[in-house]
């Protein structure tokens, strides 16, 4: 076999060699690029789930204020209650004694 032949021979199992592990290159950077970009839209995801729950924690900080204030009224009212029944039944107890004597 001539030298030149052999040549040919060699270079083309290197260039076949080369476009192998340029095949096998690709199509690692193709499995990269689809697992990166799944990975970006699940971080967009996220993010939105994220702002989603803050919203509902925001309405939900809101009503527990008002719930607060209103359950303080009903207090204020209970004790107003409570002190006006402590008065009806002195008056009474008092009444009770009037009429006894």
């Amino acid at each position: 076999m001539e030298k030149q032949t052999k040549e040919k021979i060699i270079l083309k199992d290197a260039i076949l060699d080369l476009e192998k592990e340029l095949k096998n290159l690709k199509q690692q950077k193709k499995t990269i690029t689809t697992k990166i970009s799944n990975t970006a839209g699940n971080i967009t995801d996220a993010q939105i789930s994220e702002e989603k729950l803050r919203n509902e924690i925001a309405k939900l900080v809101a009503k527990e204020g008002l719930l607060e204030k209103k359950r303080n009224r009903l207090k204020e009212k209970l004790d107003e209650t409570s002190g006006k029944i402590s008065k009806v039944k002195s008056i009474k107890d008092q009444l009770t004694d009037v009429e006894e004597s």
